[in-house]
């Protein structure tokens, strides 16, 4: 099955259809998952980490199962329940909108932090995880298929506060993005990316993978075409607390 799913080009997470950068209240992403009796410390199986979610995700169990099974061969210096939670988040499957990191990234940007309550755990472990990644500091690539020009001018800075699943390479872009219709490009300099590629079920994408709650400021824009906008973002350092 994991041989069946790694054959399938699956680039969806880098083409979004709804605009990512909305503001929230939510707090950074470091404070999430440090309320109630939640220690910071307290980390839990992959199982664990995803029973909260059954009832938001009804297909969560047999997809967890499937991400340990492919973690068990690309876990490196990760631990399998870390390198776990890499390869679930990066997993597709129909419907699309019950996708773990489709229903987790729309919860982290909304403004009602209760919302957040069944992630606790599961944040805290893919939190830890990509901790454990090297940065990489590089040019990646995301799509929206909306015409955003507007919502970016240049020399502002803004947060995006869900997960952010960019690739390193344009052909892989190229692949999944529609030659129809507006769409923007965002060329990001990022920072503190994190390469997932192994441990992610779609390894040919390149992942690299954008915590949330990082803040970047637009350095350029371009047109090409009609329909086509490039946006460069430069991520920025984070403040010292």
């Amino acid at each position: 099955m994991v041989e069946l799913i790694h054959s399938v080009a699956r680039s969806i997470r880098f083409v979004d259809d709804a605009a990512v950068a909305k503001e929230t209240k939510l707090g950074s992403i470091e404070e999430i998952g440090k309320d109630d009796d939640h220690d910071e410390t307290y980390l839990v199986s992959i199982e664990e980490a995803v029973e909260p979610l059954e009832l938001l995700l009804p297909e969560i169990k047999s997809k967890t199962a499937l991400a340990k099974q492919h973690a068990k061969m690309y876990h490196d210096s990760l631990s399998l329940d870390e390198s776990s939670s890499l390869a679930l988040y990066s997993m597709e499957w129909e419907p699309h909108a019950e996708c773990l990191y489709v229903v987790l990234n729309a919860t982290l940007r909304s403004e009602n932090r209760a919302n957040l309550t069944p992630w606790y755990l599961y944040l805290k472990l893919i939190i830890t995880a990509l901790s454990r990644l090297p940065s990489v500091h590089m040019t990646v690539y995301r799509v929206i298929q909306l015409d955003l020009s507007k919502s970016y001018p240049k020399g502002t800075t803004f947060t995006w506060w869900s997960f952010s699943s960019c690739t390193a390479s344009v052909d892989v872009l190229q692949s999944s993005m529609s030659t129809i219709g507006a769409r923007t490009l965002f060329a990001i300099e990022c920072l503190s990316g994190k390469d997932i590629q192994h441990h992610s079920l779609y390894p040919n994408e390149q992942e690299i993978l954008l915590n949330a709650g990082i803040r970047f400021q637009v350095t350029a824009h371009f047109q090409p075409s009609n329909d086509l906008h490039i946006i460069q973002l430069k991520q920025l350092e984070q403040p010292s607390s």
